[in-house]
């Protein structure tokens, strides 16, 4: 304001400093050491400052945010011991130096309180509910290999609302057979209190499953008298049975293997159909699961004899285009430099198939045909990508086999997460069963 003051309007800037120089010559001269009175007011005024920005705190709050912090976010419990976040906070209140400030042992102690008061909300709200209660539950294995059990609860409100929350998430040691799981799961309805009102379990198709409910039920009835079905209550996953459709689609290496596999899962008893099936189609055995690996090893004893290729039927997945896709997945994967001049022409990252993700080859696929353009001109500039070059029929293959994935992968999404209800599977089925009907019609292009 002085500037232009200064600059476009020189004769008020003249007034101004006269006036300036006028208020400073009135002033009264101080003996040294003397001070002027509006020194104390300021040094009051600024203790007043400190005073409200101190009252202002709220340590409770403060406490209460950090353990919804460090629990939604998965911090460490020595995230309050960093100064980063000391800092912070103190950026927005710098008044609370010493205020702001948590042992861990404290935070330790807080959070188990915590915990406490919001499982007893859960358990009041669960024991309220109108009808059965049904659980689902899941391995799951942390990045540090550590196996925990999730086990979770849906159940219908006083007020006819739908409801759902995480009961439980214990480690699990040593094995996941499913006697052990049935235990574990047994143990987290008495403690909430619902034993007698347990409905239906959701869980993915695992012959550990069916154990798990044969022997919860054994306990039902020896403890409290209840007689519980274990195959009527038993739920299995959709989304892992459309992916064995897929993998018919995509991974099934003849006729031979097809019918082999669909005839296996007629006349098995002790082995998981689901599994054998998926062994059936030479899908990777999965580690840590001892259903896979006896289906492995069933479909193996059984004869080689469905892992002979037949010369007019192959997997879709033996298709030329996505071969060279695949391969050329492989090779930007395989080295950083690679990547890096991929990054810089294409502007995408295009991942690589799975035979164990559900959607990685429609994501793989659908990334590629959005990019045909760049990826076209990055192949030109690299005479090393030419066997992964396509041409105009498998550019066209891919867009085809996108869209017919696409309706697994839509289908797939409907029938996850917590909105999802069993009434969505027939619909879903009947959905997918006439869309097949329909692609009848299109004739299998040349490979």
């Amino acid at each position: 304001a002085r500037d232009h003051l200064r600059l476009n309007h020189p004769s008020l800037w003249k007034r101004w400093l006269d006036m300036e120089d006028r208020q400073t010559s009135s002033k009264p001269k101080l003996m040294p050491g003397q001070q002027v009175i509006n020194s104390f007011l300021l040094q009051k005024d600024e203790a007043s400052r400190e005073l409200v920005l101190r009252e202002a705190y709220d340590r409770p709050r403060h406490l209460q945010a950090l353990l919804a912090l460090c629990a939604r976010r998965r911090l460490p419990l020595n995230a309050i011991e960093w100064p980063e976040l000391h800092d912070l906070l103190l950026s927005a209140n710098p008044e609370i130096s010493g205020l702001a400030q948590f042992s861990r042992r404290t935070f330790t102690r807080a959070l188990v309180l915590n915990y406490e008061r919001y499982r007893q909300i859960l358990q009041n709200n669960i024991q309220e509910a109108i009808g059965d209660i049904h659980i689902s539950t899941d391995m799951w294995t942390s990045p540090a290999r550590k196996a925990y059990l999730c086990i979770c609860v849906r159940w219908i409100s006083q007020d006819y609302q739908f409801k759902h929350g995480m009961l439980a998430l214990p480690q699990v040691l040593f094995s996941h057979s499913g006697e052990i799981q049935a235990a574990i799961i047994l143990r987290t309805l008495k403690s909430f209190g619902i034993t007698t009102k347990l409905g239906y379990h959701t869980g993915d198709n695992a012959t550990s499953n069916d154990t798990l409910l044969i022997e919860l039920s054994r306990s039902l009835k020896l403890e409290f008298g209840i007689d519980y079905d274990p195959t009527t209550h038993r739920i299995r996953c959709l989304d892992h049975i459309l992916n064995l459709a897929l993998q018919a689609f995509l991974l099934a290496t003849s006729k031979e293997a097809l019918k082999a596999a669909l005839a296996a899962i007629e006349e098995t008893e002790d082995t998981d159909p689901y599994e054998l099936f998926s062994a059936y189609l030479d899908v990777p055995v999965v580690e840590d699961n001892p259903a896979s690996i006896r289906a492995h090893e069933q479909a193996q004893r059984r004869g080689g004899k469905v892992k002979a290729k037949h010369k007019g039927f192959e997997g879709w997945g033996a298709t030329t285009a996505l071969q060279k896709l695949h391969n050329l997945a492989v090779w930007l994967r395989n080295s950083s430099i690679h990547h890096d001049r991929w990054i810089e022409a294409v502007g995408i990252t295009l991942g690589i198939d799975n035979d164990t993700r559900w959607s990685s080859w429609y994501h793989l696929i659908k990334r590629t045909t959005r990019k045909e353009r760049e990826i076209k001109d990055f192949i030109d500039k690299h005479p090393e990508c030419d066997n992964f070059r396509l041409n105009g029929v498998e550019w066209d293959t891919l867009k085809r086999t996108e869209r017919f994935l696409s309706v697994f992968a839509s289908g797939t999404l409907w029938v996850e997460g917590s909105e999802a209800s069993l009434s969505q599977s027939l619909t879903l089925m009947d959905a997918i069963l006439t869309f097949f009907e329909d692609q009848k019609v299109y004739p299998i292009s040349s490979r």
